[in-house]
């Protein structure tokens, strides 16, 4: 299962089930602030929440045919620091 980012400025990114779950422990826990997907730096003040890709669909109904288009976002080197568990684009 895939999870959905939902950001302030109502952008959205999918990340899959670890991804999710570790970067939700991180930022919980305060040891995230930033981080990177795709290339790309997030600040974590910019998310809403972080919701099953199922909840978003019905959370999100008119997003139908944009949630069934993702792919899971690719995790930078960030994500390795995370836990004990090796870094999730392998």
């Amino acid at each position: 299962m895939s999870y959905i980012i939902c950001f302030w400025d109502k952008s959205k990114l999918q990340v899959a089930d670890e991804l999710a779950k570790k970067l939700m422990a991180g930022i919980d826990g305060g040891e995230v602030k930033n981080f990177i997907l795709n290339e790309s730096l997030y600040a974590v003040g910019g998310v809403e929440k972080i919701i099953p890709k199922e909840e978003a669909r019905r959370a999100f109904p008119e997003d139908w045919g944009y949630f069934n288009e993702m792919e899971d976002a690719k995790p930078g080197q960030d994500f390795a620091k995370l836990g004990n568990d090796k870094l999730l684009n392998s």
